[in-house]
């Protein structure tokens, strides 16, 4: 799908709240970065980011629909992803939990690999944006 401004491009797509569709996210981010000519490496740390915050709303969230949307740009990367549930941690807080925990790590993931996190939580809805330069 192109924006009005013809530089933009988006594509977004509805997961059941449920392990198999995080496979699902990843592969639909995947096919739309490749069909858009990004480089592999950036593909991998989307699909990493994306991967993560899916498993996090699958997770944490109270079993609704999750949404991924992603959009392209000549310059740069957009991944949003959409659930119910939360409460939501302010991303300047997100630490990996260190060696000994379990589980944790992935909001922690997601700032490493992203340029920038922003992260919204309004009611029950949680929206996390990242943002990626192209490179």
């Amino acid at each position: 799908m192109e924006s009005a401004d013809g530089l933009r491009q988006r594509h977004e797509r509805d997961f059941v709240s449920m392990p198999e569709s995080i496979g699902e996210a990843r592969d639909f981010i995947r096919v739309v970065l490749r069909d858009d000519a990004v480089d592999e490496e950036t593909i991998d740390d989307v699909t990493l980011a994306v991967s993560e915050l899916v498993t996090n709303a699958i997770g944490h969230g109270s079993g609704g629909p999750v949404t991924v949307r992603i959009e392209t740009a000549p310059d740069e990367i957009v991944c949003v992803v959409r659930s119910t549930g939360g409460p939501l941690p302010d991303p300047a807080t997100w630490r990996s939990p260190g060696v000994s925990g379990r589980t944790g790590r992935g909001l922690a993931i997601v700032r490493a690999v992203a340029d920038a996190v922003v992260a919204e939580g309004d009611g029950p809805v949680v929206v996390l944006e990242c943002h990626f330069r192209r490179r």
